[in-house]
């Protein structure tokens, strides 16, 4: 994992945060959580591949995604410059192909994003996403 002295970090240009699922979205595998998109920095692998805020994402290169902390967890080591899928339920089931994982310490186009209020997303996301 370790190159050149550090660990690389890998960067898809999304923000998120968790989400619970109704039970008609949960899939055979029963998940209660995914990963709601809230922002996508233009110019970034995921903006690249047609994520779009709203979107639900549930798997990262067929590993379960249900936090930030999950994603996170997965763009380590030797994802970087790695083609990687992401699986979204939102409006209907799709994989995004991710052409390359870019490395985050290398990306010119980071962007935070902030939530004035989370706990009402999270309310309004779970309503539309229950419809």
């Amino acid at each position: 994992m370790l190159e050149h002295g550090s660990l690389k970090r890998g960067y898809l240009g999304l923000a998120g945060q968790p989400v619970a699922l109704p039970e008609s979205q949960r899939g055979a595998d029963g998940r209660e959580q995914a990963l709601l998109v809230v922002g996508v920095t233009n110019g970034s692998p995921a903006a690249a591949a047609g994520v779009l805020v709203g979107d639900v994402l549930v798997e990262f290169d067929g590993h379960a995604v249900e936090s930030p902390e999950d994603l996170l967890d997965l763009l380590l080591g030797d994802r970087v410059g790695t083609p990687v899928a992401l699986t979204s339920i939102a409006f209907q089931p799709q994989t995004f192909a991710i052409a390359a994982v870019a490395n985050l310490e290398e990306s010119h186009t980071r962007t935070t994003f902030r939530a004035t209020s989370m706990s009402a997303r999270f309310v309004t996301a779970s309503k539309w996403l229950a419809q």
